[in-house]
């Protein structure tokens, strides 16, 4: 479908930092072209995806990722229009992935499946642009998530007691302080396993829990769901001082 306007396609997330696990790991994308997508192009390519996720019946997470020129690579989503995304099983405009962790992990750890290999491609991300980013995420969309999570009369409240938001919350914000902290990323499972080599013993536990449901490794560690809960978000709250402590020092 694109022919000669294609630049190469890129795989990102857990497959490129060797931690993908299968039926639960998302397939993280980059396609990279000379030329936008055409309208008619991205119609076709909305049918394309819609018949993949029926004969397959993937999750609609399963395939994550943006189509983008070459010059857009490396920017901000305030420096660019809105791209041909493909997110919660949809193709639509926006700008999913379009950040310096994705654009870090492209350009030092991308698989490249076809075309110029992603070491080549002509942009570099400022370590201090990813600290950047990342530090920013932790102040809005961590602390947001921490003050619903708090709040057990919410639906963010009470999902804190699934296994789902344990994963996600315990070792998302553990790669956030892995990133200040070594200037590179990693997975989620290694961040946890880094975590349970920096981070107070009190939280081992739960750390642990987060890596068994991630990965299935190791053991569950609580009886209680609500002891859990309160756990995880002392964690959450240290992590975010954590955060902003380590970013203040430097």
């Amino acid at each position: 479908m694109l022919n000669d306007n294609l630049i190469g396609i890129y795989l990102t997330g857990s497959i490129a930092l060797g931690s993908y696990i299968d039926n639960k790991s998302d397939f993280d994308f980059t396609v990279a072209m000379k030329e936008p997508l055409t309208n008619e192009q991205a119609t076709k390519l909305k049918a394309i995806h819609k018949s993949i996720v029926k004969k397959y019946s993937y999750p609609k997470s399963f395939f994550d990722g943006h189509f983008i020129t070459l010059s857009e690579l490396g920017k901000k989503p305030n420096e660019i229009e809105p791209v041909i995304v493909c997110s919660d099983g949809k193709i639509k405009n926006g700008y999913r992935g379009i950040n310096a962790v994705t654009w870090y992990t492209l350009k030092k750890y991308g698989v490249t499946v076809y075309g110029l290999p992603s070491s080549e491609l002509p942009f570099d991300i400022d370590i201090n642009e990813l600290r950047s980013y990342v530090l920013d995420n932790i102040n809005s969309y961590w602390v947001k998530r921490l003050s619903r999570t708090s709040n057990i009369f919410l639906p963010m409240g009470l999902y804190a007691l699934a296994d789902s938001s344990v994963e996600w919350c315990v070792l998302g914000i553990s790669r956030m302080l892995y990133t200040l902290s070594e200037n590179d990323v990693c997975s989620k499972e290694n961040a946890g396993e880094y975590m349970l080599l920096h981070a107070s013993e009190e939280y081992h536990s739960l750390l642990r829990e987060a890596i068994f449901i991630r990965t299935g490794k190791g053991q569950k560690h609580y009886k209680s769901s609500f002891e859990r809960r309160s756990d995880m978000i002392a964690y959450m709250e240290y992590m975010i001082r954590e955060c902003n402590s380590l970013s203040a020092a430097l």
